[in-house]
This record gives C-alpha cells, sequence and structure tokens, in this order.
C-alpha cells in the first residue's frame, strides 16, 4: 500500500521518474532531427542567471549543469506527487501523476517563450510539442509506479 509519509520514498520515486524523462530527451535528441530540445531551454535559462554576473560556461559544462539543474528540478516536481494525493490509495496516485505530468509537459511547451526564454528550435514540427508532453507524462507515471510498488 502506497505510504505518503516519506520524504525520502517521495524523492526517490521522483528521481525514477526525472531519470526516465531525461533518459527520453537524451536518447531522442541524438537519434531524432526534430525531437524536443528542452536542454537548450535549460542552457538558456542558465545562461540568463550567469552571463549578466560574468561568468560564462563552455558548452559542454553548460549542457552538463543544466542537465543536474533538470534532474534536481524533476525529481522536485515528480515528488510532490506523492504529497498532492490526498488518499492513500494507489487510484489516487495514478490519478495525481496524469495531471501533473500532463500540466509539466503543457509547460514545458507553452512557458519558455513566455518567460523569457524562447521557442524550442524544432518548435515548427507539431510531433515535437506532443512529444515533450507524452515525456513529461511518462516521467510522472514512472514515478506513480515506484511509489505504488515499493514501501517508504
Amino acid at each position: 500500500m502506497f505510504q505518503q509519509n516519506s520524504s525520502f520514498h517521495s524523492l526517490r520515486a521522483g528521481f525514477a521518474g526525472a531519470c526516465a524523462l531525461n533518459a527520453l530527451h537524451e536518447a531522442a535528441r541524438v537519434t531524432l532531427p526534430n525531437a524536443p530540445q528542452v536542454d537548450q531551454i535549460g542552457m538558456r535559462a542558465i545562461d540568463k542567471i550567469l552571463i549578466p554576473r560574468g561568468i560564462v560556461l563552455s558548452q559542454m559544462n553548460l549542457r552538463r549543469v543544466a542537465f543536474l539543474g533538470d534532474i534536481i528540478s524533476n525529481t522536485l516536481y515528480y515528488a510532490a506527487i506523492s504529497k498532492v494525493a490526498s488518499s492513500k490509495s494507489r487510484s489516487s496516485v495514478w490519478k495525481w501523476a496524469t495531471i501533473l505530468g500532463l500540466g509539466a509537459g503543457v509547460g514545458a511547451v507553452v512557458l519558455p517563450p513566455k518567460i523569457g526564454l524562447g521557442q524550442q528550435p524544432s518548435r515548427n514540427f507539431p510531433v515535437t510539442a506532443s512529444l515533450t508532453v507524452l515525456w513529461y507524462l511518462t516521467g510522472s507515471l514512472v514515478t506513480a509506479g515506484v511509489l505504488n510498488r515499493s514501501k517508504p
């Protein structure tokens, strides 16, 4: 049975979801010509913070920092699934995982240009936005699976 009271358990499940999401992004980034390029958005965000402070990272280091930031932020976001699931039922976890996964995916598509991070490089291909949403949903569902299958 799912238990909401373990922060470590929530973080472990969120980390599994974040790893699944990033594995999908990275595999597609190097194999598909029009894959979602969320890494580019992350690198722009880091540049936006560091460059005004006189810090310029090499492309490789910028990618590494963006990847680490993505893992950390998605772990924390997906860990919230166990906190917002109002009951200890498995169905509540799946419901909230679906809601939060879809929300993250839509946010990853819609928000970057609104907060000054520009569009994804392959934004002109309709499949790009769909894959972005699908991959964030996949990460949240992996999180729900870990929450429901293991005990804290």
